[in-house]
Order: structure tokens, then C-alpha cells, then sequence
């Protein structure tokens, strides 16, 4: 497979390299159209009960997650006046996984609910689909069809890990949100 790829392959790494780049950049900055779009993977509407008018800080967001157990932290930052933007420390150098979303919240303080969101990165979603459709492309051996069966056992193993990360976000700010 890779012999029948590799003419593709150093173009498709440039791409996702500069997508990457581009992708890391806006995330760092914490750039608001980056964190309210892109494609959705991940999506729970939760409903609070109590006083709505005082949002959590991130600050008591991020202290009411559980411990990480050595993956990176979970940061979250207010990106406008009721939206919310979260995402995993990109500088730890324990993380055994590369994020495939990153998250919003939105705080809906009329309906006293919280939308959140997680929304694929571009950068994985290309390395996946790229080798999730090479069998389609090139003809290839039946050993050949392992790599992409990786792949997609991979992007779902870290969309679990991510899920169940993004639960626990939800569950901080559904206690932080009603307090005053």
C-alpha cells in the first residue's frame, strides 16, 4: 500500500502539516470561530436547574474536573459573553493521544441550558480520511485493507477517551453553573 501511496503521500503530509499549523495557531489564540464550527462530532443539549444568572468562571470549571491521571489537563476559556470554549493543554508532554475534537459551551441563561459541543479537528480528519479512503483509490492487497482498519479503530478509541472527557465537562459546569 504504502509503495502505491507514496507519490501522494508527501503532498498529503504537507497539507496536513500546514492544516495542523494553522489549526494550533487558532487554537492557542483561542480564536471563537474556530471553536463554534467545524464538523460535529459530539453534541448534548443538559438542562440546569436553580439560578441562571451568574455564569461559572473557567476557573471553577477547570478546578471541578477530576484529575486527569496523567493526560493532559483540561483548559477552558470564555471566548464571548455566554459561549465558552474548552480544549486539552497542548504543552503536556504526557498526552498518549492526539485530540481528534475540541469543545464549546454555550450557556443558554433564558432556558437555563447548556449546549455542548465538540467539533472534529481538521488535522486528524484528514489524516483519517486519507487512509480510510486509499482502498477506494488504489487497488491494494487484502493485508493492505490492516493500516486503514487502524486508523478507524484508533479515531474511535480516542473519540471514547474524548467523549468520557467531555462528560466530565459537562458534569463540572452543571454543578458550577446554578451556584452564586
Amino acid at each position: 500500500m504504502i509503495e502505491q501511496l507514496w507519490p501522494h503521500l508527501k503532498y498529503m503530509f504537507g497539507v496536513i502539516g500546514l492544516v495542523a499549523g494553522v489549526e494550533l495557531y487558532l487554537s492557542a489564540r483561542w480564536w471563537p470561530g474556530y471553536f463554534m464550527g467545524g464538523i460535529l462530532l459530539y453534541r448534548r443539549n443538559l438542562t440546569v436547574e436553580g439560578d441562571h444568572s451568574a455564569l461559572p468562571t473557567p476557573g471553577q470549571i477547570e478546578s471541578s474536573l477530576p484529575d486527569s491521571g496523567g493526560r493532559a489537563p483540561m483548559l477552558v476559556r470564555r471566548i464571548g459573553e455566554d459561549h465558552y470554549a474548552f480544549r486539552e493543554a497542548m504543552r503536556h508532554v504526557d498526552i498518549c493521544y492526539p485530540p481528534v475534537m475540541h469543545g464549546s459551551i454555550f450557556f443558554d441563561r433564558a432556558k437555563g441550558e447548556i449546549r455542548v459541543r465538540g467539533y472534529a479537528n481538521s488535522y486528524v480528519t484528514l489524516f483519517s480520511c486519507f487512509f480510510l479512503l486509499a482502498p477506494l483509490t488504489v487497488p491494494l492487497e487484502p493485508v493492505d485493507y490492516i493500516f486503514p482498519a487502524f486508523v478507524f479503530g484508533l479515531f474511535v478509541w480516542v473519540y471514547s477517551i474524548q467523549a468520557r472527557r467531555f462528560r466530565q465537562v459537562e458534569a463540572a459546569v452543571q454543578k458550577e453553573w446554578p451556584r452564586k
